[in-house]
């Protein structure tokens, strides 16, 4: 437990490709892992099977501690997750949780369930949060062509 904790401490990018996260036994372990990483400023979480219940246990419990944790990154993948409008502003809300939010690249492409509106809201997001992403990705979310030029207003040139 202890050399796990040290070990995590000075983690900076964490990879779960294809790890399920559909359980809240599961989100709990993954909450937990990235509490345990304070140095954490990159995250890809894709192919993991989010369901309401776990998304709920990660943004629900122990909010402040995530908030801190995702506060930090610089680098958020969630592609491929089937993520909803709701759980995409829940990822991105607490990446923009600090006053000078550090997030850079954000991707949350292939996530056909985020919508037009859903994307439009997520781009209306970090322009209010004054963010300039280096690049965001969000093919594949049902996003219409009028709202591509949302894009511009959060995305450094």
């Amino acid at each position: 437990g202890e050399d796990l904790r040290m070990n995590c401490q000075s983690l900076k990018e964490l990879v779960l490709q294809g790890v399920n996260v559909g359980t809240e036994q599961a989100a709990n372990k993954l909450r937990t892992l990235i509490g345990m990483s304070s140095g954490l400023t990159s995250l890809t979480v894709t192919n993991a099977e989010f369901t309401s219940m776990s998304l709920a246990t990660l943004f629900l419990q122990k909010p402040r501690e995530m908030r801190i944790q995702f506060a930090k990154l610089e680098y958020l993948d969630l592609s491929y997750n089937n993520l909803d409008t709701q759980a995409a502003r829940d990822f991105v809300n607490m990446a923009l949780a600090s006053e000078r939010p550090m997030l850079r690249y954000l991707n949350l492409s292939n996530n056909p369930r985020i919508g037009d509106t859903g994307s439009r809201s997520v781009l209306d997001l970090l322009g209010a949060k004054h963010c300039k992403l280096e690049d965001v990705k969000i093919e594949g979310t049902g996003m219409e062509l009028g709202t591509y030029q949302h894009i511009d207003i959060v995305v450094s040139v």
